[in-house]
């Protein structure tokens, strides 16, 4: 998607996940991309965008808990 198709909020999003994911950590840019899907000034192609990044910052957060014990 464009620049200039983005609406404001999404732009300020985007800003405020990429900060987040430049500075590793992915689950918090996560958690912001998912609360984020029910603002109005979303467009729907806007809102798939905002799953599929959250999805991919699931992806890149590295797991820091103690392995399970068998």
């Amino acid at each position: 998607m464009k620049n200039e198709e983005k609406s404001a909020a999404y732009q300020r999003l985007e800003a405020k996940c990429s900060v987040l994911e430049s500075r590793g950590l992915y689950r918090r840019a996560a958690d912001m991309w998912r609360t984020n899907l029910t603002i109005n000034g979303l467009t729907e192609k806007e809102r798939d965008l905002c799953a599929t990044n959250a999805g991919l910052c699931s992806r890149q957060a590295k797991y820091t808990g103690k392995p399970e014990v068998l």
